[in-house]
């Protein structure tokens, strides 16, 4: 999964600066994709090394697109992104099943603690409930990893909206902060009744 992601996110990030139309950005990220291959662990590692990976290269292409755009670019990054997985990932099968069960387990990957309700194919109602991604940017960052946005959801909330509109179904979230941790709530429905938002 986590060079699945990694791909993903650096596909997302090359639309978006090719959109935009600004060549110096462009010739400038040719530096930052070296950066990030010089990193990558080799290809039987373990997955922890190409979470490492992963959260290293996110982190810097975030780094990238506040740097060169301005921190209300994230949001659009994040969508670009979301847009690559409706595009290469996304089967199309499973409906909302298949995309909530696609955010739990990236959830779970970082030993969040998650809370799945029943789905099918036209709905899917997922809570994390203490999400450890603060977990661990905090280690990460400890560990002298460069972290630019002062909340994951700046980015994170962006990327999932747009995984699941691009499928074709209907997203709505909902942020909570307690004395747990941070958490959200997300559902997933049929398209028709809009995307609703809330925090």
């Amino acid at each position: 999964m986590w060079r699945r992601r990694l791909a993903e996110t650096e596909a997302g990030l090359t639309a978006y600066v090719i959109e935009r139309g600004d060549s110096q950005a462009l010739e400038a990220l040719l530096e930052t994709k070296a950066a990030l291959l010089r990193r990558l662990p080799p290809e039987n590692a373990e997955p922890a090394d190409w979470q490492r990976a992963f959260f290293a290269g996110q982190a810097a292409m975030e780094r990238f697109v506040v740097y060169r755009f301005g921190m209300s670019a994230i949001a659009e990054f994040g969508e670009y992104v979301g847009h690559v997985y409706g595009q290469v990932s996304h089967s199309g099968d499973g409906g909302a099943s298949e995309v909530i069960q696609r955010i739990q387990r990236q959830a779970t990957c970082y030993e969040s603690r998650v809370e799945l309700s029943p789905a099918s194919r036209e709905h899917g109602v997922l809570d994390i409930v203490h999400c450890a991604i603060w977990d661990y940017r905090e280690r990460a960052r400890a560990s002298g990893v460069e972290l630019t946005l002062d909340s994951p959801c700046r980015y994170c909330t962006h990327l999932l909206s747009s995984m699941i509109t691009s499928t074709g179904l209907r997203a709505r979230h909902a942020l909570r902060e307690t004395p747990d941790g941070h958490g959200c709530r997300w559902e997933v429905g049929e398209a028709g009744a809009g995307t609703e938002e809330e925090s």
